[in-house]
């Protein structure tokens, strides 16, 4: 997914075509990306990622029929989404617009920074973070900044009501929970990941450090940010409360990709697209006994990680390869891969069927397609994979 950057960069020099007036097709799916489901209705967000029409759109699909219902517009790009309870409020965000969009009521936000993809919502589902997207560059850094693009934030806190709408209400960077260097010295945090779990905001995020004397050598570490949520409405990001974990084995640079977090909040899961590696961190309520625990190998090139709603088994999404692969959570055994014959892309977004424990649908962004799998995880001994088929939509 995090493709629509690169694209939003070249997009100056029409990598990406030109927007058409022609509305987005409401009969099928358009280059699908992030999957969420509301008991036997699933929603697909279709990002026009060619810009062919004039917008993106999130289509509700009945699971019971295959038929596409209400079809609601959204800017093109959208990143993430999420959506609250009762899927009364579902926000995505859009990296054409750079606008966070409250898609169930058809209201948005223009933001003042580029590239907005990341989200997360707090209990209250009325509030959330939005995240960003950092674009690279070269640019020395300066003692009295966090940030290199315009002072541009990494993360920023918003809330909504029925009468004011979306507004930002805090503007964060990530560098800022890392001590000043004693000299200057460029400092770059880029985002992996966001979640909220229990009264805690996790971050993943990656850290670029220049060596202070040798200006041609630097070092790309992976960290585990757990702060507390009630930091975050007062304009604090970090306090002596904050856990920082160097989840990152050697100086080797390590591009933050995925985060998940158990919902005991036990264990947390890390996704490294270097090695490429999964990660597994213990975390405790004592800051200073938060420890990964397990790294494997995973496959090249990995965007998206999920785990199950019983916590049992995670599924690993590397589009580039075309592989899905799953393990068991508790010792990160490999026991599922997956490549799609003749397909033109792999697989992107990964969900968890609510209604079939056993059933994992996976958006196919290239072949605007949706394919369900079965998966079996209940011992050592009963463990697959199988793909079962792709969702057929009826008219």
């Amino acid at each position: 997914m995090r493709v629509y950057l690169l694209c939003f960069i070249l997009s100056l020099s029409g990598c990406l075509g030109t927007v058409e007036g022609n509305p987005i097709p409401e009969d099928r799916l358009y280059y699908p990306s992030v999957l969420l489901q509301n008991q036997n209705t699933l929603y697909v967000v279709n990002t026009n990622l060619d810009l062919q029409y004039k917008t993106g759109s999130i289509s509700q699909i009945d699971l019971t029929t295959g038929k596409i219902g209400q079809v609601t517009l959204v800017p093109s790009l959208p990143g993430q989404a999420l959506a609250n309870a009762n899927f009364s409020t579902l926000f995505t965000t859009s990296q054409h617009t750079n606008s966070l969009q409250n898609a169930i009521a058809g209201t948005g936000l223009s933001l003042r920074y580029n590239a907005p993809y990341f989200l997360a919502l707090y209990a209250d589902q009325t509030s959330g973070l939005v995240g960003y997207l950092t674009l690279p560059t070269n640019e020395p850094w300066d003692l009295n900044r966090f940030s290199l693009v315009a002072n541009q934030p990494d993360l920023q806190y918003f809330t909504t009501d029925p009468t004011a709408g979306i507004q930002i209400k805090q503007s964060f960077q990530i560098a800022s929970c890392f001590p000043a260097p004693a000299r200057s010295y460029r400092r770059v945090a880029r985002l992996g990941g966001i979640k909220v779990q229990g009264s805690n905001t996790y971050i993943l995020t990656e850290l670029i450090i220049d060596d202070p004397v040798d200006n041609t050598k630097f070092s790309k570490r992976v960290f585990l940010i757990r702060t507390p949520s009630s930091l975050i409405p007062q304009g604090k990001l970090c306090s002596d409360q904050t856990a920082v974990l160097d989840i990152t084995q050697t100086e080797k640079a390590q591009a933050a990709r995925g985060l998940v977090i158990s919902n005991d909040e036990k264990i947390a899961y890390a996704l490294l697209d270097e090695g490429p590696l999964l990660v597994k961190i213990g975390l405790d309520a004592d800051k200073t006994k938060i420890a990964v625990t397990e790294r494997i190998a995973t496959c090249k090139r990995p965007e998206t990680l999920k785990l199950s709603g019983d916590g049992n088994t995670l599924a690993v999404a590397c589009p580039k390869v075309n592989e899905l692969t799953t393990y068991n959570a508790l010792d990160l055994n490999l026991f599922g891969k997956y490549t799609a014959v003749g397909n033109t892309g792999g697989p992107l977004d990964i969900l968890f069927d609510q209604t079939n424990v056993k059933q994992i649908f996976v958006s196919y962004q290239q072949d605007n397609k949706i394919g369900i799998f079965k998966y079996e995880n209940s011992s050592a001994g009963n463990r697959s994979l199988d793909f079962v088929q792709w969702l057929q939509l009826s008219r």
